[in-house]
């Protein structure tokens, strides 16, 4: 469904689109947390989840507040400016879970 492999038979839709037909768009309107993912641990959260919101088109300042008020309701905000590096495994996935959820 994240269109990374090709040449599969039938039709996957997302949100009603056809992944075939446009390959990107589709991509915009979800976010997506792989159970094992690669983080940017030397960053901090502060600056993973901007660069991340910057990546989805999103200003450094919306980021920077939808990702306040994502940390501060999962209850990470007094880390949001420590390295990631320092974080528990759930602490990561939670600041995966944001960085899915920045660009709603």
């Amino acid at each position: 469904m994240l269109g990374i492999v090709e040449g599969y038979r039938g039709e996957v839709k997302v949100l009603g689109q056809d992944i075939s037909v446009d390959k990107y768009e589709y991509k915009r309107k979800i976010g997506y947390v792989p159970e094992i993912a690669e983080i940017y641990d030397n960053l901090t959260a502060r600056e993973y989840l901007t660069f991340i919101g910057e990546l989805y088109g999103l200003s450094y300042e919306q980021a920077n507040r939808k990702a306040e008020k994502l940390v501060e309701s999962f209850g990470i905000k007094d880390s949001y400016d420590a390295r990631i590096s320092s974080y528990s495994k759930v602490m990561k996935q939670k600041v995966l879970i944001i960085s899915s959820l920045l660009h709603n």
